[in-house]
């Protein structure tokens, strides 16, 4: 038995064509390039991602139609911690790529992106803090692409592990491995670290002028804990800066707090352990209870439209 078929024509969606996709916004610290990578690789196009100062630049090469759908996709459903202001696509002539690849960010004198707030910590990450299986258990600065500092951190722009206070850490054989795994969510993750190869916690007392190291790990945070009990005013020094701690409800200490800062009336940041604690204390606005409960550590007004 025989079969006539008629071949199929070719449309205008089986050209080949390449393209140059510009993102503005808040695309930089929210796995926002690991994002476009698993989309390109799902969409089986080919090309490269990469940050520069102005946002992310991606080059995309494959048919009409699978580039639509990949641009549809960014649009629709890029991470929850970007923000995406402006996309603007150019054409390109074709060009020999291997495979879709994120590649080395591009640095220039003109600046002019948006790096991410610093993000609380996500579920996930949550989940395997208290988890004592975990390798990251009570793990203080647990951080994946969703969650974890970012604007604190970072020294230049673009946002790379080696233009932040990351830098000096060099990640572990199972830390390399994560960033290095487009399945894992730790994927690109520039803070990514662990108790083996990350930050760690040391507390210090003052002796007659001189730090002396007294307690490492959950007996550094004990032993904030009671120095903030006592009445005592902690000084914080982490890979974002510095900042002092103190009893908000002690007056006394409030009151040597000013007098040591110079600051006799300008409010100070107030941490409230919970939402009813806080409306306790204080009438909040529904605007303003969406930017205190937002994974953002400071609110922004455009996303709250």
């Amino acid at each position: 038995m025989s079969k006539l078929v008629t071949p199929r024509t070719a449309t205008d969606d089986d050209i080949l064509v390449h393209r140059e996709m510009r993102v503005r916004g808040v695309v930089q610290g929210v796995g926002f390039r690991p994002f476009v990578y698993r989309v390109a690789r799902a969409h089986s196009l080919r090309g490269a991602v990469w940050n520069d100062p102005q946002g992310v630049v991606i080059r995309v090469q494959g048919p009409q139609r699978d580039i639509s759908s990949f641009v549809h996709t960014l649009h629709d459903s890029f991470p929850t911690a970007a923000r995406v202001d402006s996309l603007d696509i150019t054409s390109l002539e074709l060009h020999e790529y291997l495979s879709f690849e994120i590649v080395a960010s591009a640095r220039t004198s003109e600046t002019f992106t948006h790096v991410s707030s610093d993000l609380v910590m996500c579920d996930a990450c949550r989940a395997e803090f208290n988890d004592t299986a975990n390798r990251r258990y009570h793990y203080p600065f647990i951080n994946c692409t969703q969650c974890g500092p970012r604007f604190s951190i970072v020294k230049e722009l673009p946002y790379d592990r080696p233009l932040t206070t990351m830098a000096q850490f060099e990640m572990c054989p199972e830390c390399q491995q994560e960033y290095d795994n487009p399945s894992d969510r730790r994927f690109h993750a520039q803070p990514n670290a662990c108790n083996k190869c990350g930050p760690t916690l040391e507390y210090y007392v003052d002796t007659q002028g001189a730090w002396r190291k007294t307690a490492r790990e959950e007996d550094a945070i004990a032993a904030a804990a009671q120095l903030i009990h006592r009445g005592g005013v902690l000084l914080m020094q982490g890979i974002g800066g510095f900042h002092l701690v103190c009893d908000a409800t002690d007056e006394l200490t409030i009151k040597e707090l000013r007098s040591r800062k110079r600051r006799d009336a300008k409010p100070f940041a107030v941490m409230f352990p919970d939402i009813e604690s806080l409306e306790a204390c204080c009438v909040v606005s529904q605007q303003e209870l969406a930017c205190l409960t937002s994974p953002r550590t400071h609110c922004d007004s455009r996303a709250q439209t």
